[in-house]
């Protein structure tokens, strides 16, 4: 089975409106809806099957033809915008957008091209990844299925997040250098600005813009990073690798999710304002992958992996809510949304 871990994850700061319990025999009061995107495998545990869950009730995705895995997933109203890719016997690996579970048309999506992240800007529809052009990828993005290419030097570019305010169009990834390094770079409105150079091995992994202030998580040198404005900060001082997988403001809050590796343990974990928050789980196959914010509640979105089963699931303010599997084994979750109600 093929776990693809570039994930890239799009949030923001929600506001939730707290309802107050009536009686003692009402039900408890939904704030808020959770859609987590991933995937569950078939019954014979080899084929992957695009899912995402609303409120832990799960929907499989249409026309994949073969295996595929949700990468991302963006809300707005009543549709469902998710992003990935599907594999078949003609195809490695296929750049996927989908409405409401029905797939939609990316220009030059091919073989070997990727869709690691979405978001949403009124009408339009922004997919992000990369394509494959003589045997290297290019970083692109599509608008409303129109494919746009990102200007690179290197061998190889991607994007792992895109982000867009107003007019700007923010996206986030890597340069490969000649040395072979990954060099973190984002571009705004196609403009590569780099955040590291070859001495350092960088990866981006989300991005958010507030006001004028642009924050991008990831790792540098195998260590938990982010950068306000290009001027990077390590936020895991342990001894250990780590790395930043997901970020989120809430007013003036910063909260990111990541791992650290310890000797045969981790830790899944967040940070808020650059301080370790909380401690979500200490094992070695526990992995996050997506962070939202609602009001005062943290959701981090992950997977648990034992020796024959994987299980999607979230954490909401640490407490695990397990996501129901397919027919298979396997399942994992690689993006999260909140939606206030």
């Amino acid at each position: 089975m093929n776990f693809n871990k570039n994930v890239l994850l799009l949030t923001g700061a929600l506001i939730a409106i707290v309802a107050c319990k009536k009686s003692n025999n009402s039900k408890p009061t939904v704030t808020a809806d959770v859609y987590v995107a991933g995937f569950t495998t078939a019954a014979d545990n080899v084929t992957d099957i695009p899912t995402y869950w609303k409120n832990g009730v799960a929907t499989t995705l249409k026309d994949t033809a073969g295996s595929a895995q949700l990468t991302a997933i963006a809300v707005q109203g009543n549709d469902v915008y998710t992003a990935g890719y599907r594999s078949t016997a003609t195809i490695y690996q296929e750049a996927a957008l989908w409405k409401n579970g029905e797939m939609q048309t990316l220009e030059q999506a091919s073989s070997l091209s990727s869709a690691n992240a979405i978001c949403l800007n009124g009408n339009d529809v922004y997919v992000a990844g990369s394509i494959a052009s003589n045997n290297h990828s290019i970083a692109a993005y599509w608008k409303n299925g129109v494919l746009t290419l990102l200007p690179h030097n290197s061998l190889s570019s991607n994007i792992n997040a895109i982000v867009v305010q107003g007019s700007d169009v923010y996206a986030a990834g890597t340069i490969t250098s000649y040395y072979g390094f990954n060099m973190a770079v984002y571009w705004k409105n196609g403009i590569p600005a780099m955040l590291t150079d070859s001495s350092a091995n960088s990866i981006p992994s989300s991005i958010v813009v507030q006001m004028n202030d642009i924050y991008i998580a990831g790792s540098i040198n195998g260590k938990a990073a982010f950068w306000k404005n290009a001027k990077s900060s390590i936020i895991d001082n342990s001894d250990f690798s780590s790395n930043a997988a997901s970020i989120a403001i809430n007013g003036s809050d910063v909260y990111i999710t990541g791992r650290i590796d310890y000797i045969g343990s981790a830790t899944v974990t967040y940070w808020k304002n650059g301080l370790a928050a909380q401690i979500i789980n200490n094992s070695a196959n526990i992995f996050a992958n997506g962070i939202a914010v609602n009001s005062n509640d943290v959701y981090i979105a992950g997977y648990t992996d034992e020796t024959y089963s994987s299980f999607a699931t979230y954490w909401k303010n640490g407490v695990a809510v397990q996501l129901p599997n397919g027919a298979g084994h396997f399942s994992q979750a690689t993006s999260i949304v909140v939606i206030p109600h």
